[in-house]
């Protein structure tokens, strides 16, 4: 397993909102919203919260099990989110997303919540593999709007689902067979609101090294405008044929 982590607090944010999470098994990335330093406690504790409470399970575990306790642990951070907001009265409105991976030997797991993003590289090819939880998504799969007008919509920030905003929430938790080679990325939308991915795709493929990628990303994002937090995890679960 290869992996590498980057953030960075942008062009014109006072505080990075953004947290992460990397432990070689687990990876995610929570983008904090609810103003000054309130994000920054919604995603570090939700991200505590979430990392403690999965555990992880037994390697090898059956894969209902590995779900169920992805779900829950979901839960229990969206728990301890709401508890602290609704303890404080500075931090009222203050949510996350989280967008998260597992992975146990050549299988992987995913949990999403808001509109961070996880991206696989496959022979070449980019897919996302979450779905945002936004409104400009619903107007999407509603055939309101495509893709090309979604990303300059005036409500494209409007999040629809995040941890700590509602006592309840549901996270989408699925599984797929990682295949030799394999690069996941996961990243807050200060990445994926700023470079296309046919730019994420070939900043992936040209570069040399996990590393290099990571910089020449949160370069990229940077000279697009940079205007939020950058946060990304890149992991290869399985190394290439001849690594």
């Amino acid at each position: 397993m290869k992996f590498t982590v980057r953030t960075d607090i942008g062009k014109l944010r006072e505080i990075n909102e953004d947290s992460w999470l990397a432990d070689g098994r687990l990876f995610a990335v929570a983008d904090g919203m609810g103003g000054h330093n309130a994000g920054e406690i919604a995603s570090a504790l939700a991200l505590e919260t979430f990392s403690a409470a999965f555990g992880p399970p037994v390697q090898g575990a059956p894969g209902e099990a590995v779900t169920e306790a992805l779900a829950v642990a979901v839960k229990l951070a969206n728990d301890a989110v709401y508890a602290e907001a609704a303890r404080k009265k500075a931090y009222a409105g203050m949510g996350t997303t989280l967008t998260a991976a597992y992975v146990d030997g050549d299988e992987l797991w995913l949990a999403q919540v808001g509109d961070s993003r996880a991206y696989l590289l496959r022979d070449g090819q980019l897919t996302q593999w979450t779905v945002d939880h936004t409104l400009v998504q619903e107007m999407i799969a509603r055939g309101e709007i495509d893709e090309e007008l979604a990303r300059i919509h005036p409500l494209k920030h409007v999040i629809t689902r995040a941890l700590g905003t509602y006592p309840t929430v549901t996270a989408d938790v699925f599984s797929w067979p990682a295949k030799r080679g394999d690069i996941v990325l996961l990243c807050s939308d200060g990445l994926s609101a700023k470079l296309e991915p046919d730019i994420i795709r070939r900043i992936l493929t040209q570069a040399a090294t996990l590393d290099e990628a990571a910089d020449n990303l949160v370069a990229a994002a940077l000279d697009a405008g940079g205007e939020d937090n950058i946060t990304l995890v890149i992991m290869q679960p399985l190394e290439a044929a001849g690594a």
